[in-house]
Formats: C-alpha cells, sequence, structure tokens
C-alpha cells in the first residue's frame, strides 16, 4: 500500500481487530468459554510435499473459497498452484472462523507467513480469486491490505511489476457477466426453447465466450495490438446482420455488456501481460472448484466434513 495511504491502512487493521475481538466474544459466551481459556477460531494447514511444490512454482497463486463443505458452514479456503505443465496442485487450505474481513486478514498474514514462509509475499506476483461472492471480495479487500502492502513496504514502487496483481477468474468474468448483462434469451426466443432461433442464440453466445476467453488464453495475443485488433473485430462481429437477425436490439446490450463488464478485465488480463510469468493458462480457478465440487457432492465429501468438523469440537472441548 503506497505510504501516502499510511492512515487508511491503519483504519483498516484497527477495524480487524474490532470486529475479531467482537467474534471471539460472542463465541466465548456462546460456548462457555472463560477468558483464561484458549478458544478455538480457525485452522490452516500443509504438508512437507506441498510446501516443497510451492517453493518450486510460488508466483500464482489461485485461491477458492466455499462455505458448503461442511456442517458449521465456515469458510473454507483452498490455494493451489500450477506448474510449468499446466497441472494443479494444492499447497494450503485453511478452516476459517466466518466470512468478515478479519477473518481473511489473518489467514494473508499469519497464515500465509507461518505455512509458506515471509518470502511468500514477496514472490508471489499473480492471485486469482473469483470475486463472485461475498467472502471472495473480502478475501481480495485482505489481499490488498497484506500481500501487496508488503511490496510497497519493503520493494520500489518504481514498476508495477513489483507488487503482487490481483485478477479475477476468467470464467466467472466472462459467464456470469454474459449471464447477468448480456442478451436475454427470454427476450430473443421467448418460451421457446428449440428451433433455429434457439440454436442461433446459444451459438452467437457461445462464440462470444469462445472469443473473450482467446484474449486470456496463452499463445494466442502476445502484443497489445494483436489483442485490440481482435476487439474491434468481435465488436464487427456482433454488429453484423446475422447477429441482429437473432438479438434484434439486444444487440446494444451485449456490447455494453462486453465494454463495460469484460473488456476492462482483459485488458488487465490479456495474456501479453502476464506472458513473463511463464505459467500456463494462469487466469482461472477451475481446479481448486473442482476440489470444492468434490467436497460438496462426491462420497468423499462426509467424511472429509465429519473429519473437519471432529477436529473442531476436539479443540474447541479441550
Amino acid at each position: 500500500m503506497p505510504p501516502d495511504d499510511s492512515d487508511t491502512y491503519q483504519g483498516i487493521k484497527s477495524q480487524n481487530n474490532r470486529d475479531m475481538e467482537q467474534f471471539c466474544l460472542s463465541e466465548r459466551q456462546k460456548r462457555s468459554v472463560d477468558d483464561d481459556e484458549t478458544l478455538f477460531t480457525a485452522i490452516a494447514w500443509i504438508n512437507p510435499s506441498e510446501k516443497a511444490m510451492y517453493d518450486k512454482y510460488p508466483m500464482v497463486l489461485n485461491i477458492d473459497a466455499s462455505s458448503q463443505c461442511h456442517r458449521e458452514q465456515r469458510p473454507l479456503v483452498s490455494v493451489t498452484c500450477r506448474n510449468t505443465d499446466g497441472n494443479f496442485f494444492p499447497i494450503l487450505r485453511c478452516l476459517l472462523a466466518n466470512e468478515q474481513q478479519w477473518s481473511f486478514h489473518w489467514m494473508f498474514t499469519n497464515g500465509f507467513s507461518h505455512l509458506l514462509g515471509e518470502d511468500c509475499k514477496h514472490n508471489t506476483t499473480l492471485v486469482i480469486a473469483d470475486g463472485d461472492s461475498q467472502e471472495i471480495t473480502q478475501l481480495r479487500s485482505a489481499i490488498n491490505e497484506a500481500i501487496a502492502a508488503t511490496h510497497y513496504s519493503t520493494r520500489t514502487t518504481t514498476h508495477d511489476s513489483t507488487r503482487t496483481q490481483l485478477r479475477r477468474c476468467s470464467v466467472h468474468v466472462v459467464i456470469k457477466s454474459l449471464h447477468k448483462y448480456g442478451p436475454s434469451i427470454q427476450k430473443a426466443c421467448g418460451n421457446t426453447r428449440s428451433g433455429q432461433k434457439y440454436t442461433s442464440f446459444k451459438s452467437i453466445i457461445k462464440t462470444v465466450q469462445d472469443w473473450c476467453f482467446s484474449f486470456v488464453e496463452p499463445h494466442r495475443y502476445e502484443t497489445y495490438y494483436e489483442c485490440q485488433l481482435s476487439m474491434k473485430l468481435l465488436m464487427i462481429y456482433i454488429n453484423s446482420h446475422d447477429v441482429k437477425s437473432v438479438l434484434g436490439d439486444d444487440v446494444q446490450v451485449l456490447e455494453n455488456c462486453l465494454r463495460c463488464y469484460i473488456f476492462p478485465y482483459i485488458a488487465a488480463m490479456a495474456y501479453y501481460q502476464y506472458m513473463s510469468i511463464r505459467h500456463f493458462a494462469c487466469h482461472c480457478n477451475n481446479g481448486v472448484e473442482g476440489e470444492h465440487n468434490m467436497y460438496k457432492h462426491s462420497g468423499i465429501s462426509s467424511s472429509t466434513r465429519d473429519f473437519l468438523c471432529s477436529m473442531v469440537d476436539k479443540l474447541n472441548s479441550k
């Protein structure tokens, strides 16, 4: 964080401390834990093999939080990295107290520093999070305070490349933006979910999605000018006769969605912006989300949840 923002930084830190104290006081009263007893609030863990892999590939972190992996509904945060073969591997997991900012701040300041080492704040150059829910929004704010601030205090601020960059998962940006702010299938096709017009509508949206993903995929556009040219060609495509005959007035809606919600992301996350990181496809969180879906929906999830909850219960009872 810049030096002239020190007052803001201290204000956020003070608010986090107040929120943490209020939560702990409430939990002590609810669980009948005396002031001289230790209150268990959160846990983070890593194994030696995961730490060894992180030491080899520390530059990009993929972070996802889910509160549906166990009966207490606490956020389970999983952190993964990616090797040069493009394979995801887990490095750290954390069961947090709640979804407030202080809880995520604890994870990034205490959890990361103790388990990954102090150098993690210097070695990580890109953090990718979803940004599609309240806990992720607070998590990203904690990243700003805990990780990016370290770069300002320990490194020169002359070059932007010294900062830890925060990016949203491309899948969430593109697909969810088109779904929320893009053209309406109800307006284009009515209640019909079959026929030529419906097929054409789905084909147009799929083409736009794939086109948007191409900006962030490896080895597609390696210069600013290539990226800008492709954006202009995309706008020409959505204003073509074939697209207008299907979308009608919603062509303007699609154009506004691209300009306001997707292109700004692409400008920051296009491949030419991060190609120096030398990691493959570091623009989405598919790997860590797949792990959370396994916890939620597979047969393994019950034993995993029970294990975590029994661990919490045992620690609270001591």
